[in-house]
């Protein structure tokens, strides 16, 4: 049986050898047909489309064919991104028709990209030029940004200039207006100061003819022209109420006392802060120094107030001893004729020291505005000069851009013209010379990219293009067809050898069939089966009843009975070698030592999972040197233990567990 299922499996492989063979001979004939025709290949022929297919089996791994489709399929790719109609063609037509179509247009790629190169750099240049002017024509408005400015700036300063100007003008009138009154001064002053004695009314600047516009100007300052004299002018401090308030604070120990109406030196600075108008100028400079110093009596010690009461009081005495008979009738022309002087003498000094300075600085506002409007003068003039100048380069620039870009969309309409073989480039052309210059020049990058995108394609394209190579690739699939035929061959001629051995075989078994066994083949057999049934069923091979003596499976059973043979001696072999060591154990077992006795001990123990043991022993020593630790502890009866037992085991475990009522 098991030589007819050979014989079968043979006759199968034979016959699907032979039918691979048909077809390697088909395929052979069909590539030498084609290669014959080559290079006027129909590629939509029929034959063609059915022979190409049927080589996929035997080629597809092949590394020619496998860097021949990605060639292709890159080819195809750029091919695509150029807007090349591809026609709908197998692997090796199509590869056939672009090798065809690349040796014709590579050239005019590349003289269409030297055109879009071109384009590239006017369009360059262009861009170039037109910041170049945008530059130019910013720093035009700037400039003229800047001239605006300066003409404000200008303006600000003449008008600044009229107006100190009429301030000079102004001061220089009060000037001449104060020498005329100077004439008539002296007789107003003494016709007023006669008036005021006779009428005893206070002394008023306004009634004395003063020039108008110095008193808007004295007033304007916040200044004066006569100090703040005693009215009404003839008149003299109270000397009693003085001298009075002076012995009280001293009486009181400078204590700063509090009067009727205000404390001591509050009414101190009150009466020195009007001093009598005949007073000399020395005097009148002590006056005013007491009247300061009283502004800070609250902050004297006791000592410093009794020095300074002291020197007021000697200074009033001295005062009132002075200047008491000053206006009576025997000095009244003298003293009058001193007052009118001290009075004429203070406008005077106090016009000069408000007119002066003002003047000084009118002068000087003067020269700086005049030197300011001189120097935005000619910084304006410097700008005119600059802006005219970059005018005129602005114009020059402009003119160069537009024939620049003139010359760009010359070379768009040759590109719209001359490459239509790339849709990208050509219809964005188009589109270029329908925008405005500015829309076009601010896509310069787009077309860039594209450019940059097609001269790498190009490049590509010229690195593949001999690559491209269909019947090369053919020539080397026949070639692999023709050794796989004589392969498949050899595996006919041996497949035909065996097929014939085992037909030999299955007759010569027929006919030893045919004949009756002996007598001694029939023992044997009688025996083997025999000895097959005492073999145990988990031993035996499974085996039909009726291929028992079959020979292939009596060498099948062969096989297994030497190996068990050597499993069998390899067992005796351990036996004996450890025989010894297990008798040496066996006799330690029955009789041992101290040391045996310990040793096996401890190696039961470290072996063992449960150790008993009651709660008394578990406090011995050598209980608590062999186990130092348990997992878990489980004391039985514990109703039983006292809690000092409990705590002997207890503490030795990582979990307790107790049981008993």
């Amino acid at each position: 049986t098991i030589l007819e299922t050979s014989q079968e499996v043979l006759a199968s492989e034979v016959l699907q050898l032979e039918t691979d063979t048909k077809e390697l001979n088909f395929l052979i004939l069909g590539l030498d047909n084609l290669l014959n025709s080559a290079p006027n290949v129909n590629w939509q022929d029929e034959e063609v489309k059915i022979l190409l297919p049927r080589l996929q089996p035997y080629c597809q791994e092949e590394k020619s064919v496998k860097d021949l489709v990605d060639n292709l399929r890159l080819t195809r790719n750029i091919a695509r991104d150029i807007g090349w109609e591809i026609p709908t063609l197998g692997a090796f037509g199509l590869a056939a028709w672009l090798s065809e179509n690349l040796a014709v247009l590579l050239p005019e790629f590349k003289s269409g990209l030297a055109m879009a190169k071109k384009a590239v750099l006017i369009m360059s240049e262009t861009e170039n030029l037109r910041q170049i002017y945008q530059q130019s024509h910013s720093k035009f408005e700037q400039l003229k940004k800047d001239i605006h400015h300066q003409g404000i700036v200008s303006e600000n300063l003449q008008k600044n200039l009229q107006e100190l100007e009429s301030q000079k003008s102004q001061i220089d009138l009060v000037v001449s207006e104060v020498g005329a009154w100077i004439n008539i001064g002296k007789n107003r002053i003494s016709e007023e100061l006669k008036k005021c004695l006779e009428t005893g009314q206070d002394f008023q600047l306004d009634l004395i003819g003063l020039p108008e516009n110095l008193i808007k100007l004295v007033n304007r300052e916040k200044s004066q022209l006569l100090l703040n004299y005693a009215q009404p002018i003839h008149s003299f401090p109270d000397w009693e109420r003085l001298e009075k308030a002076l012995n009280a604070e001293s009486n009181r120990g400078f204590q700063n006392i509090q009067g009727r109406e205000h404390r001591f030196d509050n009414f101190l600075q009150i009466f020195l802060s009007k001093p009598p108008i005949v007073l000399s100028e020395k005097d009148y400079q002590k006056w005013q120094k007491f009247a300061i110093e009283f502004g800070f009596y609250s902050q004297l010690n006791q000592r410093q107030r009794q020095d300074l009461v002291a020197k007021v009081q000697h200074f009033f005495n001295e005062n009132k001893s002075k200047y008491s008979l000053v206006w009576e009738p025997d000095n009244m022309s003298k003293t009058l004729a001193e007052v009118i002087e001290k009075i004429l003498n203070q406008i005077l000094y106090h016009s000069r020291e408000i007119l002066l300075p003002m003047k000084r600085g009118n002068q000087k506002k003067i020269l700086k505005k005049q030197e300011q409007l001189e120097e935005i003068t000619q910084l304006q003039e410097g700008c005119r000069q600059e802006r005219e100048i970059v005018e005129q380069e602005g114009a020059k620039l402009r003119q160069k851009l537009e024939q620049k870009y003139q010359e760009f969309l010359h070379k768009l309409t040759e590109i719209e013209g001359q490459l239509e073989f790339n849709a990208g480039i050509s219809s964005l052309a188009k589109q270029y010379l329908e925008w405005k210059p500015l829309e076009v020049l601010n896509d310069k990058s787009n077309f860039i990219e594209k450019v940059n995108s097609w001269e790498n394609n190009l490049n590509q394209l010229e690195k593949v293009a001999p690559l491209l190579e269909p019947f090369t690739v053919l020539v080397d699939i026949k070639n692999i067809l023709q050794d796989k035929l004589n392969t498949i061959q050899e595996k006919v001629d041996k497949s035909q050898e065996k097929l014939q051995s085992c037909q030999t075989e299955i007759n010569q078994i027929k006919t030893s069939l045919q004949q009756k066994p002996s007598i001694t083949l029939i023992e044997e057999r009688k025996w083997w089966k025999s000895a097959w049934e005492k073999i145990p069923k988990n031993l035996r091979l499974t085996v039909p009843e009726t291929e028992l003596f079959a020979t292939e499976i009596l060498h099948k059973i062969k096989l297994q009975l030497q190996n068990w043979q050597q499993e069998l001696d390899t067992e005796e072999t351990y036996l004996n070698r450890n025989q010894k060591f297990i008798q040496d154990w066996i006799e330690k077992i029955k009789k041992p030592s101290e040391k045996d006795s310990n040793d096996l001990r401890k190696i039961y123990l470290d072996n063992a999972n449960v150790i008993g043991i009651t709660c008394v022993q578990a406090a011995s020593r050598s209980f608590a040197e062999e186990f130092n630790s348990f997992d878990v502890v489980i004391i039985d009866e514990v109703s039983k233990c006292t809690p000092p037992e409990i705590l002997i085991p207890a503490l030795k475990g990582k979990k307790l567990v107790l049981v008993g009522d």
